[in-house]
């Protein structure tokens, strides 16, 4: 039996059971997949939305090594455990926003080498370490909207060489220094209102020759 597409339906028990493959736990807030004599290498969209899952397991994803949309959004995610996501080489779409997320460690996106799509939108982050991102060069959109960030680190996107979509709105954000979109040589979009600066620096945008400059000045004045 070959199994590509996975969404477990709406019991709170157990959510779903094959003789290889069960979803355990979830009435108790946490993510538990366990593998039988059959692993699900074909496997490839996994879509745990709106699942109260407060805590996941380490080495939960391990074995879906064909794994490329992964959605764990809506949730109850507070952390993400060390090496999460190790194993997913052909990850391309990890959603992960309307959690409660309040911090990320610099090494959780390690090894994600194809993600081409990132969502963190709607969490509580409030600040990004400058490696968080940095083996991620082939993310396209990037959303940080709707977060709690304050200030970003100069240089916290450098290594995003494919980066074309920014959303960073609706934080509070109050400054923005001169390198802080460094490495972004592709970004075309950037989403900048609902923020606590009402200027910036022309500086800032001075590498990213792509961008549309254009949709930048429709949300803030640049001196």
């Amino acid at each position: 039996m070959s199994i590509r597409n996975l969404r477990p339906d709406e019991n709170d028990m157990i959510l779903v059971k094959f003789t290889f493959f069960s979803i355990k736990d979830l009435s108790r807030e946490r993510l538990n997949l366990e593998f039988g004599e059959v692993e699900l290498y074909n496997l490839t969209t996994l879509n745990l939305d709106k699942r109260q899952i407060a805590q996941i397991e380490n080495s939960t994803f391990t074995n879906l090594t064909k794994l490329s949309q992964l959605i764990l959004s809506n949730n109850q995610l507070k952390y993400l455990s060390e090496g999460i996501f190790n194993g997913l080489y052909n990850l391309s779409s990890l959603e992960l926003n309307d959690n409660k997320l309040t911090n990320l460690s610099e090494t959780n996106f390690n090894g994600l080498y194809n993600l081409n799509n990132l969502n963190l939108a709607s969490n509580q982050l409030i600040s990004l370490s400058d490696k968080l991102f940095s083996d991620l060069d082939a993310l396209v959109f990037l959303d940080l909207s709707s977060n709690k960030i304050v200030t970003l680190p100069d240089n916290v996107f450098n290594g995003l060489i494919s980066l074309s979509t920014l959303d960073i709105s609706s934080n509070q954000i109050f400054v923005f220094y001169d390198k802080v979109f460094n490495g972004l040589e592709n970004l075309s979009k950037i989403n900048l209102i609902k923020n606590n600066f009402t200027e910036l620096p022309e500086s800032v945008f001075n590498h990213l020759d792509n961008l549309d400059m254009g949709f930048v000045l429709e949300q803030i004045t640049i001196y």
